[in-house]
């Protein structure tokens, strides 16, 4: 959390500013995405009762970094944000898969 924290107080200077350009942006939600935000967005889901709910939930969260990784292709030419975009999705999308292989196997 105290990466999290710090990021967030950095962010938040720089934005004060008035200068952050819209690649300047991406980047620092991509920053903030790969953060323990996601971690603590993940242990509040395992939280949710049902698995159905906490699958469904894990799957907006993958739509909406599907969405920010398609806003960095489109809006810049910087393909290494392009990359820690999609690398952040593949994480939860082999999380959500390895879930998903876990719950068949109890139910078998």
């Amino acid at each position: 959390m105290s990466r999290l924290r710090s990021l967030l107080t950095a962010y938040a200077r720089e934005v004060k500013t008035g200068t952050v350009s819209l690649e300047r942006a991406f980047e620092m939600a991509i920053d903030l995405e790969g953060s323990e935000l996601e971690d603590v967005v993940v242990e509040m889901l395992s939280l949710v009762r049902s698995p159905r709910w906490r699958e469904r939930a894990i799957q907006l969260l993958i739509h909406d970094l599907g969405d920010l990784s398609y806003m960095v292709e489109r809006y810049t030419k910087n393909d290494r944000l392009l990359k820690r975009a999609d690398a952040i999705i593949e994480r939860h999308v082999g999380g959500l898969a390895r879930r998903r292989t876990a719950v068949r196997a109890v139910r078998s």
